[in-house]
């Protein structure tokens, strides 16, 4: 039986540091991610505020 053998020898070249969280374009998706959940945490704590006032106001009417 035969057995084919490869060697694998490394590139002359360095490897180009690559971001993964940075797209070309600049926008970095941690960043977007991060955006929206302290936005959705903001809007959750204003409707914790508002919905209270709401009613005590559509109550005492």
């Amino acid at each position: 039986m035969e057995q084919n053998q490869t060697l694998v020898t490394p590139s002359d070249q360095p490897p180009k540091n690559i971001n993964p969280a940075v797209s070309p374009d600049g926008y970095s998706p941690m960043t977007i991610i991060l955006s929206i959940s302290v936005l959705i945490g903001a809007i959750a704590k204003l409707i914790q505020v508002l919905v209270p006032v709401m009613m005590k106001n559509r109550d005492s009417q």
